[in-house]
């Protein structure tokens, strides 16, 4: 798809397609192989589309259906329509479209747009299985999947305050009550303070408004061209620069190198030839080093371990991690088998989330204090309903 859309960008230098308004940043919107394109509707454009298309199919084997395609028009007359109609043969039909699951339109959503959405957090309540959870096991589940389905659409576009209010009071009653609906009375406190961390006495359900807010306005910086950006030393990946997110990556690169733009460095990869120095490391960072290798992680197995009273299993030298865990969970007694898996899977996934925290943030946690969050998240797998894990911390 790639080369589609660098035939598109080629079409345009050579003049052969129409120019769009300024306001139009990009001709083209490529994933997969989901194509938008924008098009000024005469004969010579509609007809270099469907040349391009026809020749990419017979270059790569993959045809355009444009019996599946639809055309969506905007400020087109009948005349402009029927010519689109008559060249494309493609489906017309008015906004809103959707593309990637999400609607898009020039103008505000209408409530049956949102509907689908709303529809789709409701069919995730397991009702039969609401009253067989406790309220922490309905908010884990709250926050894993009814306030996850919204994200995507949220990126796209701005909810609705009807839509939210109506996933809102969908959350609301699975968590209080294990159903699709709730009274008021059975609420034992107000929905404002439900959506606060759980330092400040919430229990850290996301603000869908405030949640759409900062992910569209994670969206808004944009670099243009890149040709103004230094690629190496200017603060574009999220405020930081590469010093900040690599470092030894940075202290690879000599300085001269240092000056080049974005558009100059990601020009066929060019960032990768100007890592010309060492990039050294503490040893060698293979998975079985992360996980048991270095002395951090094995200080964190051996006070788990002793808590288990299995501190006589020592990681012998150079044993793989895999090996490892077999050879420790046959000292359990079979019914704790499942229950350890689950814990070998979660400490070595904060022991994986310290070692991103340490390399890229800079930031540093003690073995004692990752040991108490490791016991706090298995707490809460504990409380949303895990009964196997359950089992293993009781017996501790």
């Amino acid at each position: 798809m790639e080369v589609l859309n660098r035939f598109l960008k080629w079409v345009e230098q050579q003049q052969l397609l129409t120019p769009l308004h300024d306001s139009v940043g990009n001709r083209t919107s490529l994933y997969v192989d989901d194509l938008v394109l924008f098009v000024v509707p005469n004969v010579r454009d509609l007809q270099v589309i469907k040349a391009v298309l026809t020749i990419f199919g017979l270059a790569s084997g993959l045809f355009s259906n444009l019996d599946k395609s639809v055309a969506s028009p905007l400020h087109c007359s009948e005349n402009d329509i029927a010519k689109v109609r008559d060249i494309l043969s493609c489906r017309i039909e008015d906004l809103p479209c959707r593309y990637l699951g999400a609607p898009l339109s020039v103008r505000r959503l209408k409530r049956s747009d949102e509907q689908p959405l709303i529809d789709e957090v409701a069919a995730r309540i397991p009702k039969w299985k609401g009253n067989m959870l406790n309220v922490a096991g309905r908010t884990t589940l709250v926050k894993a999947t009814m306030s996850a389905i919204p994200t995507h659409m949220s990126i796209v576009l701005c909810l609705s305050p009807w839509a939210i209010e109506s996933i809102d009071k969908l959350r609301r009653a699975f968590i209080w009550c294990g159903s699709d609906k709730v009274l008021g009375g059975k609420c034992k406190v107000a929905w404002e303070t439900v959506c606060r961390p759980r330092d400040l006495g919430g229990l850290d359900v996301s603000d869908l408004r405030r949640a759409g807010i900062a992910l569209q306005a994670a969206i808004v910086f944009m670099l243009g061209n890149g040709e103004s950006t230094f690629f190496w030393t200017d603060r574009w990946l999220d405020g930081r620069n590469i010093e900040d997110a690599a470092p030894a990556v940075f202290a690879a690169v000599k300085a001269r190198k240092r000056r080049a733009t974005i558009a100059e460095a990601l020009h066929n990869n060019a960032w990768i030839r100007h890592i010309t120095g060492p990039l050294t490391m503490q040893g060698t960072e293979t998975m079985n080093h992360i996980l048991l290798g270095c002395p951090f992680s094995r200080e964190v197995w051996e006070a788990w371990f002793r808590k288990l009273h299995l501190q006589y299993t020592v990681v012998v030298q150079d044993e793989p991690a895999i090996p490892w865990w077999l050879r420790c969970r046959k000292a359990l007694s079979k019914q704790l088998h499942r229950g350890f898996d689950s814990l070998f899977f979660l400490i070595g996934w904060s022991i994986w989330k310290e070692r991103n925290a340490r390399t890229f943030n800079g930031v540093s946690t003690s073995a004692a204090r990752l040991e108490v969050s490791i016991q706090e998240e298995a707490d809460a797998w504990c409380m949303a309903g895990y009964k196997h894990l359950g089992a293993l911390m009781a017996s501790i």
